[in-house]
């Protein structure tokens, strides 16, 4: 679903400070995809 932020950092030479803010947009988005997986 979403790339790895590893092979996402390497891509466009982000740092580790984006990883936070990289994880927490995917916790987000697996939250919602889960309410819209509910019935």
């Amino acid at each position: 679903m979403m790339p790895d932020p590893g092979a996402f950092r390497s891509r466009y030479g982000l740092g580790t400070a984006c990883d936070g803010p990289i994880q927490a947009m995917r916790a987000s988005i697996e939250r919602l995809m889960d309410k819209a997986t509910e019935p």
